[in-house]
């Protein structure tokens, strides 16, 4: 198969040529992004199409001041032209201290993240799947679907360097998402969001659907949660946005330059639970954030970040890693060619615990299991304080879940997660988020409204 890119290396290498006769330090970056989607909103498929773009951005660097530029027009690109842009806008910015430099080691693959079969997926193919869908919800009158999406995508990259650098990667993805809403008695569910990928195969449908359909249900004629000091778990979907707006962001060197995270100077030091291991592992086969290298080209690996309570790294890119003592961990990462790399996490997995849930709050007489947050992104990620809405969730006693609403929760994250928590054995994947449910017995308080 001939890979769109193929017809530009030849211009990404001229390129560097021309930054070598000049002296210069710099990268090449080409993309080709490959999209086939369809949607629905509101009971019907409202759009589907194929969106493809090929890109190429340059950076230089030049006294410590990196300069970027971009073109999607790359049959026509004039190379110097190209590089003298690059060089005025390095000078224009402010120099990166400690400069690191652009990697040389060229990174090994990772497996099965990439499937021509999903290559060849036909757009059809996928409106006829997503009106199957559609038929499915229909068969029960209280349910409402209020979005879906069925792709399928396609990224080629190259990056190249004067470092003698030469990064090629291919990857694909299969991808359903669905958020329903259920209505009965004049009462309507909030909105349930379930979704699942593969890398290398047609995502099935029917369990996705299933699952969305049966939590929405659950959620129908709620009563107002009676007790404040009972267990509360968390299950993965919440634990991951809590953490998203609080651990997530003050593990980057970003916050540790600024003096935004609480850990600053603490590494080597035990700053949460023994029972705590979190890992950023990109070199996981098939997983949704898999990849052999970085959008600045350096080599991903297995990276523990918290070990039994103890803070053993921080993620970085290459900027920021000017800034703090830390080599670049290949965490630099694009939204698109036109984009500066910023700092964004791979895999992120939370290892287990050693027992079950049914074990772990054996013996209590109820709990209030947690599966949405509404406002984390108001956490405070420097302090840790919270304090959420609890758009889903039920109390479990004896098996038994009843819905409840009118919920919020309030605390503080690091003391919570330094206090008494138990990790379940079983563990759930969002997205490239692998984790357990969480047990808290204190620190989190419930406000019932």
């Amino acid at each position: 198969m001939t890979r769109k890119v193929d017809t530009y290396i030849s211009v990404a290498d001229k390129i560097v040529c021309e930054l070598k006769r000049q002296g210069l330090e710099g990268e090449v970056y080409l993309e080709y992004t490959l999209l086939k989607y369809v949607e629905a909103q509101e009971n019907r498929v409202r759009e589907s199409g194929v969106q493809d773009e090929l890109g190429l951005a340059l950076r230089i660097v030049c006294d410590n001041k990196i300069g970027l530029v971009y073109t999607s027009n790359v049959d026509e690109v004039d190379i110097k032209t190209l590089v003298e842009s690059c060089k005025k806008i390095a000078k224009l910015n402010s120099p990166a201290p400690r400069w690191v430099g652009f990697p040389s080691e060229n990174p090994s693959r990772v497996d099965n993240i990439f499937s021509k079969s999903l290559l060849e997926v036909d757009i059809q193919d996928l409106s006829e799947e997503l009106n199957y869908v559609l038929s499915r919800v229909k068969e029960d009158p209280r349910l409402y679907l209020y979005y879906a999406l069925l792709s399928t995508s396609y990224e080629e990259r190259v990056i190249m360097n004067t470092s003698g650098l030469n990064a090629q990667e291919q990857s694909t993805v299969s991808l359903f998402g669905i958020e329903l809403v259920a209505s009965e008695h004049g009462y309507s569910t909030p909105g349930v969001y379930e979704g699942d990928y593969s890398r290398t195969q047609r995502v099935s449908v029917d369990p996705v659907y299933e699952r969305c359909r049966d939590k929405t249900l659950s959620l129908l004629r709620p009563v107002r949660c009676e007790k404040t000091r009972i267990p509360v778990v968390f299950t993965e979907r919440a634990l991951s946005e809590l953490l998203s707006y609080t651990l997530g962001d003050v593990l980057t060197a970003r916050a540790f330059a600024l003096r935004r995270s609480p850990f600053v100077g603490k590494l080597g030091e035990q700053v949460l639970s023994e029972k705590l291991t979190v890992v950023d592992d990109a070199t996981l086969p098939g997983k949704y954030g898999s990849t052999s290298f970085d959008d600045e080209g350096v080599r991903t690996r297995r990276l523990v970040l918290i070990d039994h309570g103890v803070l053993r790294n921080i993620v970085t890119d290459l900027y920021w890693a000017c800034f703090v003592d830390v080599k670049p961990t290949g965490h630099g990462f694009r939204a698109s060619y036109s984009s500066v790399p910023g700092i964004a996490y791979t895999n992120i997995v939370i290892e287990p615990g050693d027992v079950s849930l049914s074990e772990i709050v054996e013996g209590e007489e109820e709990y209030l299991l947690v599966d949405d947050l509404q406002g984390a992104h108001s956490s405070n990620p420097e302090s840790g304080e919270f304090s959420v809405a609890v758009p889903r969730a039920w109390i479990v006693k004896k098996g038994e879940k009843v819905p409840v609403k009118g919920v919020m929760l309030s605390g503080n994250i690091y003391l919570a997660l330094r206090g008494s928590i138990e990790l379940t054995r079983e563990q759930f994947e969002l997205f490239g988020r692998i984790f357990p449910y969480i047990v808290f017995r204190e620190s989190v308080n419930i406000v019932a409204r």
